[in-house]
């Protein structure tokens, strides 16, 4: 219920006024948080939010190269660090992703072996096992990188992108039909949909009528 209502809230403050029922949409995603006790999904809509003015200011080479810091990051806590997991909270899943990083092999990790080692607890774990170093480069990459019909669109695809990567901290729900279903398609979505301009000039080099002030439509000779 968290993961679903972070994708209504970032789809509600991405469309802005363009959305009518956007307050109310918003009202109903921390509705979901609060029944369902989703801490998660409260953190990601806070940090979502502070990070809007920033998403069009941040180049796609820093997104490109988060996870794998992260991943960085976790592995060497993990084994400088982590004895065990930790309790069910934030900071204990962290220690959990930490830990089950530090227990696959490099065999594992390269793609080259499988495993039946439980990663549901860590999305980062999960990617590794089921497409190795590789493969998580290459869908990483390729989901930055996705060509948008309009800048705007980035602003929600960062917004994803936030959201996936504080997820794979966690866990791997974020590959379940259930939510991964409507983000795809919302994402597809907002990429694929260019909002039309009306040019101020027409193809005949001539100013648009429906951007002229209306004492001067007014004023224009009437022919026929």
């Amino acid at each position: 219920m968290g993961n679903f209502a972070v994708i209504v809230y970032s789809w509600a403050l991405y469309r802005g006024r363009e959305f009518a029922a956007r307050w109310w949409a918003g009202a109903m995603a921390f509705a979901l948080i609060a029944f369902a006790d989703a801490r998660f999904g409260l953190y990601t809509c806070v940090l979502i939010t502070l990070l809007y003015p920033f998403y069009n200011l941040l180049p796609r080479t820093v997104w490109s190269v988060l996870p794998f810091l992260l991943l960085a990051v976790l592995a060497v806590y993990g084994i400088t660090s982590v004895t065990g997991e930790g309790p069910n909270d934030i900071a204990g899943r962290f220690t959990a992703t930490a830990h089950i990083l530090t227990q696959l092999s490099t065999g594992v990790v390269m793609g080259t072996e499988i495993t039946d080692q439980f990663t549901a607890d860590s999305g980062l774990a999960y990617s590794l096992t089921a497409f190795g170093a590789i493969g998580f480069v290459g869908l990483w990459l390729t989901f930055v990188h996705a060509p948008l019909a309009d800048p705007r669109a980035w602003r929600f695809h960062s917004m994803v992108i936030v959201y996936i990567l504080l997820l794979m901290l966690i866990s791997d729900s974020f590959y379940s039909i259930k939510t991964a279903a409507l983000l795809w398609f919302l994402l597809g979505t907002s990429n694929a949909y260019r909002k039309e301009r009306r040019s101020s000039v027409t193809p005949s080099g001539h100013q648009a009528i429906g951007n002229l002030p209306i004492a001067a439509r007014s004023a224009r000779p009437l022919h026929g």
